[in-house]
């Protein structure tokens, strides 16, 4: 975050009603993928510290292990440049998340989120990295800013996401910590590996239901990758396989922000780091970084009052509102289904464990069954995982889809009362300009 200033003050426009407060200058970058060998992440990390310095801002994530601060930068480095530095663990791993801060963190918060992935699925890995969101509340000239990073599950096959119903609810999740934890910030931004594509489901749901901005969308200049695509082929580390269907490149990084209260956001300049880096032969990650330059400006322009919260626009957030919970109760069904089907084996497995002791009482079979009561333990109590992870992901399911009931019901009762005087309200503004 850098501050537009002369000795160190905000600049503002005497001429204008319009008075520019501060530029915000944030960088999202996927720092240290698994595919970047270790010998490799400290330079990228010192060059990271440093771009902390002179953006201000860095919200990172994928950052492997911790070896302490001297192990990472050098503390001389640290107190050099006097950037506040934290990296967020959860989970068995750690979520990787870091942030490279110029200016005091006032407040920072961790939420992990409830759905993260299947423990089985181990050579995936993200159950066990426990993936969250991570929030800091910065102050700048009078400014108080609420800067979330989070990094979402994977998707690792376009045609069969398994984990499809898990991202819905982590980016439902997300939408709701951000919604409740931002009502006194003046400005919000949003940085990190959404792992989803603009159009997608659960990236239209954080959108829709927050009211943030696309940094990609809005901005008046931008300079990078084709379609401000962040996985590309070019990059070294990066497989077609990782592209799936869209050899050109995928857009699954994402800066978005928005205003509350009294201020308005713009974004002026999106940049995407393209090629290597150029200390070295090889890219700082399989992810290209973003950098957006903000403008904050007191006294937003007027909006169109036809369109500032009108039906429409409650009509797009009850659409998705509805395909989300349509989602959820699909995973919902899949969950109770892998439930009840491990129910199922426990009691097959504790009836086999019935059946081995009645006949290691006898003299005749006693050795095989002992021999097959090991396995068989060893049965019912995999099973016995199984079913645990799978009723406790439904509950976590039914929890998000409630919650979405919840917020549906209110917004379609707002648009049924509000349609009408609103219409009226849009024709008699039509009429006059006419």
């Amino acid at each position: 975050m850098h501050t537009t200033s002369e000795g160190e003050k905000p600049v503002f426009s005497a001429c204008s009603q319009t008075r520019k407060l501060s530029n915000i200058l944030a960088c999202t970058l996927d720092l240290l993928p698994l595919g970047v060998r270790r010998a490799g992440r400290h330079p990228h990390l010192a060059r990271a510290a440093v771009l902390g310095f002179v953006l201000g801002l860095i919200l990172a994530v994928e950052l492997g292990d911790r070896g302490g601060e001297e192990g990472w930068l050098g503390t001389p480095l640290l107190a050099l440049l006097v950037i506040k530095q934290e990296l967020v663990f959860s989970g068995m791993i750690g979520s990787g998340l870091c942030v490279f801060s110029k200016h005091p963190i006032q407040e920072i918060f961790q939420h992990v989120y409830s759905l993260n992935g299947y423990p089985y699925m181990f050579h995936h890995g993200d159950w066990f990295c426990g993936k969250s969101v991570g929030l800091l509340v910065l102050r700048l000239s009078g400014l108080v800013l609420n800067a979330y990073v989070t990094h979402l599950h994977a998707e690792y096959s376009r045609q069969k996401d398994i984990y499809f119903a898990h991202r819905v609810a982590q980016a439902w999740e997300l939408a709701q910590f951000i919604h409740h934890t931002s009502k006194n910030a003046d400005v919000v931004l949003l940085c990190g590996d959404l792992n989803m594509h603009p159009k997608d489901l659960g990236c239209c749901l954080l959108k829709e239901w927050t009211g943030l901005h696309d940094a990609f969308v809005e901005t008046e200049d931008f300079k990078g990758s084709d379609d401000g695509c962040t996985m590309v082929p070019k990059n070294c580390y990066v497989s077609q396989q990782d592209l799936g269907p869209f050899p050109s490149g995928i857009r699954i990084d994402y800066v978005l922000y928005k205003a509350v209260s009294e201020f308005h956001v713009c974004c002026e300049t999106l940049k995407t780091t393209t090629g290597c880096d150029p200390h070295s032969d090889k890219p700082f990650s399989d992810h290209e970084a973003l950098m957006a330059t903000l403008y904050v400006k007191h006294s937003p322009p007027q909006e169109d009052p036809c369109t500032a919260c009108g039906p429409l626009e409650r009509s797009d957030l009850i659409s998705v509102l509805r395909e989300a919970r349509t989602e959820l109760g699909l995973g919902i069904a899949k969950a109770r289904w892998w439930a009840a089907f491990s129910g199922y084996v426990i009691v097959w497995g504790l009836s086999l464990l019935v059946l081995l002791c009645v006949l290691a009482a006898g003299e005749e079979a006693r050795e095989v069954a002992i021999i097959l009561c090991i396995p068989s333990v060893g049965l019912v109590l995999v099973a016995g995982a199984v079913y645990l992870f799978h009723k406790q992901e439904a509950k976590g399911l039914c929890r998000a889809q409630a919650e979405m009931l919840h917020v549906l019901t209110r917004e379609t009762e707002t648009q049924d009362r509000g349609s009408e005087p609103h219409l009226a309200y849009c024709l008699q503004q039509e009429g006059d300009r006419a």
